[in-house]
Protein backbone atom coordinates (compact mmCIF):
# COMPACT_ATOMS: atom_id res chain seq x y z
CA UNK A 1 0.00 0.00 0.00
CA UNK A 2 1.44 3.23 -0.75
CA UNK A 3 0.96 6.45 1.43
CA UNK A 4 0.81 9.92 0.59
CA UNK A 5 1.07 13.00 2.66
CA UNK A 6 -1.75 16.30 1.74
CA UNK A 7 -4.61 17.95 3.24
CA UNK A 8 -8.30 18.05 3.69
CA UNK A 9 -9.18 20.59 0.98
CA UNK A 10 -12.89 19.88 0.79
CA UNK A 11 -15.45 18.28 3.35
CA UNK A 12 -19.43 17.82 2.34
CA UNK A 13 -21.38 16.05 4.57
CA UNK A 14 -25.29 15.10 3.16
CA UNK A 15 -27.25 14.38 0.34
CA UNK A 16 -24.71 13.88 -2.90
CA UNK A 17 -26.88 12.96 -5.84
CA UNK A 18 -28.10 9.74 -4.76
CA UNK A 19 -26.08 9.24 -1.88
CA UNK A 20 -26.27 10.38 1.69
CA UNK A 21 -22.60 10.21 3.62
CA UNK A 22 -19.34 12.24 3.86
CA UNK A 23 -17.28 13.48 0.89
CA UNK A 24 -13.87 14.24 1.14
CA UNK A 25 -11.34 15.66 -1.48
CA UNK A 26 -7.59 16.06 -0.82
CA UNK A 27 -4.87 17.85 -2.10
CA UNK A 28 -1.62 15.95 -1.40
CA UNK A 29 2.13 17.18 -1.30
CA UNK A 30 2.91 15.93 -4.82
CA UNK A 31 0.48 18.51 -6.50
CA UNK A 32 -2.15 15.71 -7.13
CA UNK A 33 -5.59 15.61 -5.80
CA UNK A 34 -7.85 12.91 -5.19
CA UNK A 35 -11.63 12.24 -2.89
CA UNK A 36 -12.37 9.87 -0.41
CA UNK A 37 -16.90 9.08 0.26
CA UNK A 38 -18.15 7.06 2.79
CA UNK A 39 -21.78 6.36 1.64
CA UNK A 40 -24.56 5.37 4.27
CA UNK A 41 -26.89 4.31 1.76
CA UNK A 42 -27.58 3.99 -1.93
CA UNK A 43 -30.91 6.78 -2.55
CA UNK A 44 -32.40 7.15 0.95
CA UNK A 45 -35.93 7.48 -0.29
CA UNK A 46 -35.73 3.79 -1.40
CA UNK A 47 -38.65 1.62 0.52
CA UNK A 48 -36.77 -1.54 0.41
CA UNK A 49 -34.23 -2.14 2.48
CA UNK A 50 -34.37 -5.05 4.79
CA UNK A 51 -35.33 -4.71 8.62
CA UNK A 52 -33.74 -1.72 9.79
CA UNK A 53 -30.72 -1.95 6.99
CA UNK A 54 -31.35 1.47 6.06
CA UNK A 55 -31.45 2.70 9.54
CA UNK A 56 -27.70 0.79 10.06
CA UNK A 57 -26.10 2.33 7.35
CA UNK A 58 -26.72 5.39 7.57
CA UNK A 59 -25.49 5.07 11.74
CA UNK A 60 -22.71 3.85 10.22
CA UNK A 61 -21.81 7.21 8.81
CA UNK A 62 -22.42 9.43 11.44
CA UNK A 63 -20.32 7.37 13.36
CA UNK A 64 -17.45 7.41 11.34
CA UNK A 65 -18.01 11.26 11.11
CA UNK A 66 -18.28 11.48 14.64
CA UNK A 67 -15.36 9.63 15.23
CA UNK A 68 -12.94 11.82 12.29
CA UNK A 69 -14.18 15.09 14.24
CA UNK A 70 -12.97 13.93 17.69
CA UNK A 71 -9.96 12.62 16.11
CA UNK A 72 -9.36 16.07 13.62
CA UNK A 73 -10.44 18.42 17.03
CA UNK A 74 -13.26 19.52 15.09
CA UNK A 75 -16.73 20.58 15.31
CA UNK A 76 -17.92 20.84 12.28
CA UNK A 77 -17.07 19.07 9.18
CA UNK A 78 -16.47 22.39 7.82
CA UNK A 79 -13.86 22.51 9.91
CA UNK A 80 -12.12 19.40 8.35
CA UNK A 81 -10.93 21.31 5.80
CA UNK A 82 -6.87 22.54 5.81
CA UNK A 83 -6.81 18.87 8.61
CA UNK A 84 -3.27 17.21 7.36
CA UNK A 85 -4.00 13.65 6.53
CA UNK A 86 -2.19 10.85 5.48
CA UNK A 87 -3.76 9.31 2.50
CA UNK A 88 -3.59 5.28 1.72
CA UNK A 89 -3.52 4.44 -2.03
CA UNK A 90 -3.93 0.20 -3.47
CA UNK A 91 -3.17 0.20 -7.56
CA UNK A 92 -3.85 4.17 -7.82
CA UNK A 93 -6.97 4.27 -5.71
CA UNK A 94 -7.41 5.90 -2.76
CA UNK A 95 -9.14 3.32 -0.48
CA UNK A 96 -8.40 5.53 3.30
CA UNK A 97 -6.75 7.62 5.10
CA UNK A 98 -6.06 9.21 8.62
CA UNK A 99 -5.86 11.95 10.56
CA UNK A 100 -2.03 13.10 11.77
CA UNK A 101 -3.23 13.63 15.13
CA UNK A 102 0.77 13.78 16.49
CA UNK A 103 0.80 17.14 14.34
CA UNK A 104 -2.22 19.06 15.18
Amino acid sequence: MEKELGKISSAEFGNVEFFFGLDLRFSLGNGGGCGFQKQGLYNPSYKHYAGGEKSQKALEVIDFTRNLLKEAKADYVSELVGKPVEVHFKNNACVGFRILTEVL
